[in-house]
């Protein structure tokens, strides 16, 4: 069930607890608070952030908390903008995905978002002639207004959509390289290629008590290229399932202090170089298949993919696995968040899709936790958990 305003179910966490008490306040202050197109709002912020108790007053919004998937959505005249606790992922009634430089922060049983957020919030959220400051220091600010003409008919009442769609009854996994392609070759010659495919048989092994079919793109080491993969994943989905594909990987660099886990989704602008870099690791494998003539198409579905309700489903799956495996492996190993960037693997298949990076095996540390069983098995248990919170999200309509 979605928590949402007024509901009494927030009392499991601290800040489930906050959100609470939160929505209360500003169900409280709502009818007493109106922003007028004229009004000039100025924002200041406390070290880079800004406390969501402060803007939900002062925006007079609606606020919707779901403290399974530390998801906040934010709405304000029939437009909303979402939000997840530790994550630098925004997302907003346009469609449109912002990364930030920043985490959205719980700290002291409050909220904060780093100041950069605002500018999604104007874009999204903002009234017609409305002005807002950003102001960062005395010395720093930037002020924006809302130049669209004003629309005298009121907005329809609209709530963001459901978190992914109901009744999917298929899971591809998909185990990275694998035959002549053994992936990054790490610490004392560990096989990316390997090790994945234990993690994923893991994986398998813990979703088969679940009402879904589980598919596997590759069970040995065999040679596996990525259009095919992702063909035998469209395939399944012919078959008549509704589904969600899921590609596991090691990670390496050149630097040996890298360490740390991750899960990126489909975009054509990558997080950051890092992103870029592990995409091109991961897209240099057996990519030559790739069809390349005719790229119009190509570009058709792509952005098809991205405008969809995919690209929202597939940021839900990541962030979900994301905090899963947070919760198995966090103290050993170092939270890299959500990311986004081109992967070959993810960007033909016609379902939410994600890449998870488990660990980097050229870090000598973490080679050595990735080589034994119960790592890997934290690691499957982190997955599993986060598809399978997904799942429940998705029948619950949470």
């Amino acid at each position: 069930m979605k928590r949402i305003l007024h509901s009494p179910l927030l009392r499991a966490k601290p800040l489930a607890s906050f959100a609470a008490c939160l929505c209360m306040a500003v169900a409280i202050l709502l009818p007493c608070f109106q922003l007028s197109g004229a009004d000039e709002k100025v924002f200041e912020s406390n070290a880079g952030y800004i406390s969501l108790n402060a803007l939900t007053y002062d925006m007079g919004l609606e606020l919707h908390w779901d403290a399974l998937l530390g998801r906040i959505d934010l709405i304000r005249s029939g437009k909303w903008l979402t939000l997840f606790l530790d994550s630098q992922i925004v997302l907003g009634t346009s469609g449109r995905v912002d990364y930030l430089e920043k985490k959205i922060a719980g700290k002291n049983g409050e909220i904060h978002l780093p100041l950069e957020v605002l500018r999604s919030l104007y874009r999204e959220l903002s009234l017609p002639g409305e002005m807002w400051t950003f102001r960062e220091s005395a010395q720093r600010e930037m002020r924006l207004t809302n130049l669209a003409p004003e629309n005298k008919k009121e907005d329809p009442k609209i709530t963001p959509p459901a978190t992914p769609m109901k009744g999917i009854n298929l899971i591809v996994l998909d185990a990275g390289h694998g035959g002549s392609d053994p992936g990054v070759v790490g610490y004392q010659g560990a096989y990316e290629s390997t090790l994945v495919l234990d993690v994923t048989k893991r994986v398998e092994n813990k979703l088969k008590g679940l009402s879904c079919r589980v598919e596997l793109t590759r069970k040995g080491n065999e040679t596996v290229s990525l259009i095919k993969r992702s063909e035998m994943a469209n395939g399944f989905l012919a078959a008549g399932h509704k589904g969600i594909f899921v590609s596991i990987h090691a990670n390496g660099s050149l630097d040996a202090r890298a360490r740390g886990y991750e899960t990126y989704f489909l975009s054509p602008r990558a997080s950051d170089a890092e992103a870029r870099r592990v995409a091109a690791l991961e897209n240099g494998s057996l990519a030559a298949d790739i069809p390349q003539n005719d790229e119009g198409a190509l570009d058709a579905i792509f952005s098809n993919m991205l405008v969809e309700e995919h690209r929202w489903e597939s940021v839900m799956l990541s962030e979900g696995i994301q905090k899963a495996l947070k919760k198995e492996i966090g103290r050993q190993s170092p939270d890299r968040g959500v990311r986004k960037a081109n992967f070959s693997v993810i960007r033909y298949t016609y379902m939410p899709s994600v890449l998870v990076e488990i660990g980097f095996i050229t870090n000598p540390d973490e080679a050595k936790l990735l080589a034994t069983a119960d790592y890997r098995e934290k690691i499957a248990n982190g997955i599993a958990e986060g598809i399978r919170n997904f799942l429940t999200a998705a029948e619950t309509g949470r």
